[in-house]
């Protein structure tokens, strides 16, 4: 089950439950439509930098796809 939890400008943030570990997660996805090619490379090169971050008061990336 999913719940909304933030609207932005270019992201949707939800919380949801990996089903594999039973751990609570943040599945952030873009508002790009998949066809405008340059926002989701962005937006991919932003989520690579974002898991080089490693602090224990955000969110961890877990995967990228």
């Amino acid at each position: 089950m999913l719940r909304l939890l933030a609207k932005r400008s270019r992201s949707r943030r939800w919380l949801g439950t990996d089903p594999r570990t039973g751990q609570d997660l943040v599945l952030a996805m873009p508002r790009a439509q998949a066809s405008d090619r340059d926002a989701l490379e962005h937006w991919q090169i932003q989520a690579r930098q974002a898991s080089r971050i490693d602090h224990p008061a955000l969110a961890q990336v877990v995967e990228l796809g």
